[in-house]
């Protein structure tokens, strides 16, 4: 039986955590594009997963495979509007990994309307009781399946058909699936928190920059309280725009493509700039305090 300890550590992350993005998706999502990597069990596996702009992938990974690549892509064909029907545009390749065996991947779009309630209906009862006679007089076998559902790292409520083997936080497994589960998931994204994370930045920066100008006149006390409050602010924008903030954004709808993927960059480098800038002003500071201190009681 195909394990989750197949899955690439690293890879397994992007794939129940952004997005994205990233990646989005990135990019964020993302996000989750070209992680998985099939072992050679003698099992099949399906890895269904949505990300934060609205998209969809899956991955069908079969138990053996005695068919020329036209074949694979023929079950592609098949299952692309099986698994995502309400998507507005589909396409499938076949992925041939070096060292593992070949399998299908459908990539989708508009797969669910991004909003402050996401909502998306799965059923793959159909897929399964369909695809799996099909493939076979092609050549491939998904007999004995585990299927995967992963969702992008926003606070989620979802409901099954089938009772899930194994779950987690937006990430739920099924083995010896012959039915396919079906379920609906309602996504409640913060987007506040991605706000919150690009106004403290900016804030944070504008302080700092203030601090320095404010320096040149010699005001030490006011600079020092300027260069203070942006470390703080930087911190903040740094905490809040740390984990799965740009998922917020993008499954919410306030931004996707290239923008949500500057986004999700920039923030963090603004605050970290002006955190490392407002500190070294702060020991500026310090030190020539002590040098004044050091004069007067000599």
């Amino acid at each position: 039986m195909m394990r989750r300890s197949s899955i690439d550590g690293g890879c397994r992350t992007v794939l129940r955590r952004s997005a994205v993005p990233v990646v989005a998706v990135l990019g964020v999502s993302v996000g989750l594009a070209g992680c998985y990597r099939p072992t050679g069990e003698d099992r099949s596996r399906w890895l269904v997963s949505i990300d934060a702009e609205g998209g969809g992938r899956a991955d069908l990974v079969p138990a053996a495979v005695g068919a020329q690549e036209a074949d694979l892509r023929a079950v592609g064909d098949r299952a692309a509007p099986l698994l995502f029907p309400v998507a507005s545009s589909r396409r499938v390749e076949v992925v041939r990994p070096p060292g593992a065996r070949p399998y299908v991947r459908v990539r989708a779009w508009e797969v669910y309307r991004p909003g402050r309630s996401a909502t998306w209906a799965l059923d793959l009862r159909p897929a399964v009781s369909d695809l799996v006679e099909f493939a076979a007089g092609c050549g491939v076998s998904f007999g004995h399946l585990r299927v995967s559902v992963a969702l992008p790292p926003v606070p989620a409520s979802v409901r099954w058909s089938l009772e899930p083997a194994r779950g987690e936080r937006g990430y739920w497994e099924w083995d010896e699936v012959s039915a396919g589960p079906a379920g609906t998931v309602t996504m409640a994204p913060r987007p506040w928190r991605g706000v919150a994370g690009g106004v403290l930045a900016v804030a944070a920066l504008v302080l700092v920059i203030g601090s320095v100008l404010v320096g040149r006149r010699r005001r030490r006390a006011v600079e020092a309280g300027l260069s203070l409050a942006g470390v703080v602010a930087a911190a903040g924008a740094l905490i809040f725009s740390s984990g799965s903030w740009s998922s917020e954004l993008g499954v919410a709808g306030l931004l996707s493509g290239w923008p949500l993927t500057l986004v999700g960059v920039m923030v963090p480098v603004l605050a970290g700039v002006a955190a490392v800038a407002g500190l070294i002003v702060l020991v500026r500071l310090a030190a020539a305090a002590r040098r004044r201190s050091d004069r007067s009681s000599e």
